[in-house]
């Protein structure tokens, strides 16, 4: 529960306390007391706080929608009462305390549940609220306590008695008893909130849903769920085509997908290309890539010629490759991928400016981090596999930075690279990826305390070691980060945890303004005022960005790469010197356009790890372009991060190509993403079960699953 529900909540508790508080003084005032006696007798308030967040949720203020939130209540606590009496379930017990008619007599409870059925429309009524207003919502709540409402359903309750209901009078029965007036809750909350009609639709579809998924859970509270008469452990258990599940005092018949019922899933999923297709952006990015590599050899000194244009043929030759490959897998939307090619093609000139010596060995790092970006969303698909290595992910996690810390090297202050056998590398950089992969993980199960307390330690470890190590920049990513996969995850009490670990994080931060880190910020904002020494970096990268102009002055006709980090932390000044204005913002626009994906495909993912993941990915991205890009232009602090597939260097490509199998898993459109099974080409256990195969082969259990869905038609 959130806190926002939380302080909702409070909201009705403190209004429902106030009333009939008059009539106590009266001296009839046995009614009000029986009124105020199940009205004050505790609960979660649900319906109330429904009221009030759909308020909210359709820009309404909660405030003005209290007097429906207590009405629901009223009516709420008026079927409670009436469903206790003798002559329906005779209840002596009602949350923990004796029922109404217990303490004061069949016959005032009978008279306080009439009176708040009334009190709650009243209460609505002498609302200030517009009169159209009150008359929708005192016609909603009209609606579910009636004939076709809570009493309807209590009515199919009692006829039911010692009967078996069908699937169809058992949901009949539900919808009624405890849908209705939840389904009228979310409804008038979004009345008061100024819904127009199709918000109003959706409020009660999910108000429905609520009632159906609470009235499973009541039913399974109070008489554990069993497949086939057997109890469920904690551990589950498979349910297979023809079996009996009994919840509480439901008896349900489990039938498996049929494959014209897979179709029609399927068919709902959209496919890729209805904007743009994949070919057509591998065309483009094809066409930048030859137009840059003219640029190159064309500049290019005598000895590089051959190399570069080698380079760029054989990064022209793996991405349509990849593009057959993966269209004769079927696999048809490739968007992400044709934008990550269309980066590391920026990424090859930029290293071909700056070291076209060592051009071969970025190419040789980019296939590298293309084969990971495959092997990562290959072991994405599995969600199980995914979680059961988040541990031994973390705690590789932690060895990585410690080996940092112990081995690390510390060029210009910050202590990031480690090097073995004359080949160096940034391990928190590889420690980006799994940071992701452990904390999505752990934060997918989203209602275990003890994953809240083990990210946060996990991130405490984390930003505490790049802090020690004095790597401002990637601790700045990590840290925001952490705060997107904090508020992925939300909730009451969590919420202030992460909250306070987060202040503590940062504070952690602080430690890092060591010596050189103190003069980037004293720097800050006055990199004109010592243009050769404090601020010789950003005066230079404006420079460099001034003269490019719109189109720049051609790919490895620059000079800004012989400055210090000109190809890695001042790279956006670099490519819109070599290539232009255009070019450089086109890059930040695609990964703009990579976390705009992401977020779309939140919508309809698969897990909350895909969420998760994919989220936090195009977050550490964006934290990156924003701190390079404005950092280089003195907008903000100079940080020394890098441009994500932009910058040269092999440890920042090669973790960004990972980053991008999350946002690929993100992707659930129909036949778009190697990292998605495809529904279509999945079989449930039972068909390979020598049960399963007798009940699909079972005609009885054909006919009746058809005569189900025929009454459901």
């Amino acid at each position: 529960m959130s806190a926002a529900i939380e302080d909702y909540r409070l909201m009705a508790e403190t209004a429902l306390a106030q009333c009939f508080k008059d009539g106590l003084k009266l001296e009839h005032r046995r009614l009000f007391e029986a009124m105020r006696y199940s009205l004050l007798a505790g609960g979660k308030r649900v319906r109330p706080v429904l009221v009030l967040a759909f308020c909210a949720a359709c820009g309404g203020d909660p405030e003005a929608a209290l007097p429906v939130a207590v009405a629901v209540e009223m009516l709420h606590t008026y079927s409670l009462i009436h469903d206790d009496l003798p002559c329906m379930d005779n209840d002596r017990l009602r949350r923990g305390k004796p029922t109404n008619h217990i303490v004061y007599g069949e016959f005032t409870a009978t008279l306080a549940g009439d009176a708040l059925q009334a009190e709650a429309f009243g209460t609505i009524l002498r609302s200030g609220l517009p009169a159209e207003v009150r008359a929708d919502c005192a016609e909603a709540l009209a609606n579910a306590a009636g004939a076709n409402g809570i009493c309807g359903g209590q009515q199919l309750d009692m006829d039911g008695n010692g009967k078996t209901l069908t699937e169809d009078e058992l949901i009949d029965l539900q919808s009624r008893k405890t849908g209705s007036l939840l389904s009228a809750a979310c409804l008038m909350g979004a009345i008061v909130g100024g819904a127009d009609a199709r918000q109003r639709e959706a409020a009660q579809v999910y108000g429905a849903a609520i009632g159906a998924a609470f009235q499973i859970r009541d039913d399974m509270s109070h008489k554990p769920a069993r497949v086939n008469g057997a109890f469920i452990s904690d551990q589950g258990a498979r349910v297979e085509d023809g079996d009996s599940i009994t919840l509480g005092k439901c008896d349900l018949t489990f039938f498996n997908l049929t494959e014209q019922e897979r179709g029609v899933i399927a068919a709902r999923r959209t496919a890729p290309g209805a904007i743009v297709s994949s070919g057509t952006m591998f065309r483009y990015a094809s066409i930048f890539l030859l137009l840059v590599m003219f640029q190159q050899v064309y500049f290019a000194e005598t000895q590089y010629k051959g190399p570069v244009a080698l380079a760029f043929t054989a990064l022209f030759l793996i991405m349509w490759a990849y593009y057959f490959v993966m269209k004769a897998l079927d696999r048809k939307g490739l968007e992400v991928e044709a934008l990550a090619f269309f980066l590391s093609t920026i990424g090859l000139s930029v290293a071909a400016s700056a070291s076209p010596a060592g051009l071969f060995k970025q190419l040789l790092l980019l296939i590298a981090g293309i084969l990971l970006f495959l092997l990562l969303g290959w072991w994405l698909r599995d969600l199980d596999r995914v979680k059961n290595l988040r541990i031994p992910a973390a705690v590789l996690a932690v060895l990585l930075l410690g080996a940092d810390g112990g081995l690390g090297r510390v060029p210009n202050g910050a202590k990031n690279w480690i090097s073995i056998g004359g080949f160096s590398f940034q391990p928190s950089e590889f420690v980006k990826i799994i940071y992701i992969f452990a904390g999505a993980a752990t934060m997918d199960d989203l209602y275990r305390k003890k994953n809240i307390f083990w990210f946060m330690a996990f991130s405490a470890v984390c930003v505490g070691a790049l802090a020690l190590m004095g790597d401002f920049g990637t601790a700045l990513v990590f840290f925001a980060t952490f705060l997107v996969i904090a508020f992925l995850r939300s909730g009451n009490i969590a919420t202030v945890l992460l909250s306070v670990t987060g202040a503590g994080l940062g504070g952690m931060l602080a430690l890092t303004v060591k010596p050189y880190i103190a003069k980037r910020f004293k720097t800050w904002g006055h990199a004109w005022d010592d243009p050769n020494n404090a601020g010789m970096q950003q005066t230079r990268a404006m420079s460099a960005l001034a003269s490019g102009g719109l189109f720049g002055v051609g790919a490895g006709n620059g000079w800004l790469h012989t400055v210090f980090a000109g190809s890695a932390d001042l790279v956006f000044a670099m490519v819109g010197e070599e290539l232009g204005y255009i070019v450089a913002l086109c890059a930040v626009a695609a990964v703009i356009v990579l976390a705009a994906f992401a977020v779309h495909n939140a919508t309809q993912g698969r897990s909350s790890f895909y969420l998760i993941a994919g989220c936090a990915a195009v977050s550490m991205m964006m934290v990156q372009i924003i701190l390079n890009v404005f950092g280089s232009l003195d907008i903000l602090p100079f940080t020394g991060v890098t441009f994500p597939f932009v910058s040269q260097g092999g440890s920042s490509l090669i973790s960004c190509w990972a980053l991008l199998a999350y946002i690929k898993a993100t992707d659930t459109r129909k036949s778009a993403s190697f990292a998605t099974k495809d529904p279509m080409q999945m079989r449930d256990y039972n068909e390979f079960n020598d049960r399963g195969k007798r009940a699909q082969s079972d005609r009885d259990l054909f006919d009746r699953r058809h005569e189900r869905r025929g009454r459901g038609a």
